[in-house]
């Protein structure tokens, strides 16, 4: 599925609209085409709204691209009805809130967890469905030079800025985006061990 995406200050896209003059509160960036799985930064190179972080000092210019929230935005029509239908976010960094079609599913936080919610009630059948990820900020951390006992996030610490590569604090869905359709079960995860018995080696699950 396209998505867009854009950038936002601090809780503008939860807020929405200003509350003084009731003006809707609109991103900071023209919406550009997103691809999932990917990373913030590329978008933005491929539109053309940073140069290339990957050239002479060119990182420095996009240390911005962190401190802001980012909405990806993708509308889709469901094309297969089943019993169960379940969204997989297989890959946020960092921390996101996901809402379908104006209804919140859930709080995301780690890069290593997929977030998975059941959307059997909230998906249409036949009308357009808009899928939306708000991802916050980047966590501050420490980089190379610093404490690791003071780090608690769940987050790749090197992309802080380490001998080796620039600081480009990443964020974005780096992993697959999916609706799993299914009965009335599914199994998620199996554990698959060999097992010795008087008649020999079976399987045991």
């Amino acid at each position: 599925t396209d998505f867009k995406l854009n950038a936002f200050y601090d809780y503008v896209p939860i807020i929405s609209h200003n509350w003084e003059t009731g003006m809707n509160l609109n991103g900071i960036l023209p919406w550009i085409d997103a691809k999932v799985p990917g990373c913030v930064y590329s978008d933005l190179l491929r539109a053309g709204l940073i140069r290339d972080p990957y050239y002479d000092m060119q990182s420095l210019e996009s240390e911005w691209v962190k401190d802001r929230w980012w909405v990806y935005d993708a509308k889709f029509r469901l094309q297969e009805k089943a019993k169960h239908l379940r969204l997989t976010c297989k890959g946020i960094d960092y921390k996101a809130r996901i809402s379908l079609n104006g209804q919140q599913l859930g709080e995301h936080e780690g890069m290593y967890v997929p977030f998975r919610a059941d959307i059997t009630e909230q998906l249409r059948a036949d009308e357009d469905n808009e899928l939306i990820v708000t991802l916050e900020h980047a966590p501050d951390e420490m980089g190379q030079i610093g404490y690791t006992e003071k780090t608690w996030t769940q987050k790749a610490r090197f992309c802080y800025h380490w001998d080796w590569c620039p600081r480009m604090v990443h964020l974005g869905l780096y992993d697959d985006v999916l609706i799993e359709g299914f009965g009335d079960g599914a199994i998620d995860e199996c554990d698959i061990r060999p097992v010795k018995t008087s008649e020999g080696w079976k399987v045991s699950c």
